[in-house]
Order: structure tokens, then sequence, then C-alpha cells
């Protein structure tokens, strides 16, 4: 999975699983990494390559200004949950040899 080795990437993956449904508006709102907010051209060119690997979907709907709502797909949401525990037990031999890989 080429789309999850990219940091940005990851982090709006990690964003959306708190955020249903958000909008592109609101999603560029959000801090990145460390406090950071990416530019609109970097998440737009992010958010055009995760619904190629099926990790997010989006809606468009003209009820209300043209607005696009994206959020986790199935798929999306089970790598999220496999990350998590790689995470873990990265944290996990850290903790018990004192050094992180």
């Amino acid at each position: 999975m080429g789309a999850i080795r990219n940091k940005v990437r990851l982090a709006i993956l990690f964003i959306l699983e708190k955020n249903r449904n958000i909008s592109f508006s609101e999603l560029h709102e959000k801090p990145v990494f460390n406090g950071y907010i990416i530019s609109k051209s970097i998440l737009a060119y992010h958010l055009g390559v995760l619904p190629g690997a099926n990790l997010i979907e989006n809606e468009y709907s003209r009820k209300q200004k043209k607005l696009t709502r994206y959020r986790l797909t199935p798929i999306g949401k089970k790598i999220l949950e496999i990350v998590k525990k790689w995470k873990q037990e990265k944290q996990k031999q850290y903790l018990n040899n004192g050094f992180f890989i």
C-alpha cells in the first residue's frame, strides 16, 4: 500500500477517523504535523490519491454551496487499526529494549 507510506496521507486518515464526513475546508483547518497546517494544494493532491487506494470516499453535494465531504472507507478503517497495532508494538519494543527502530 504505497498510499499510506506518505506521512501526510497517513495523517489525513487519522484526522478522518476522528472527523467523519468532514469538508475540504474543515480538513484544511486541522493541524497535521506538530500543529502545522498543510497548504490547500498539498491537501488536494493527497485527497486525490487516497480514493484510488480505496482508503477514503467523498460525497459531493450541491445542497450547501457545492460541498465535498470526505470519510474513511471500511478498508481505510481496517488499515488504521493495523497501523495503530504496529505503532503499539514498536512502542513496546522501545520500552523493553530501550531503543526505537
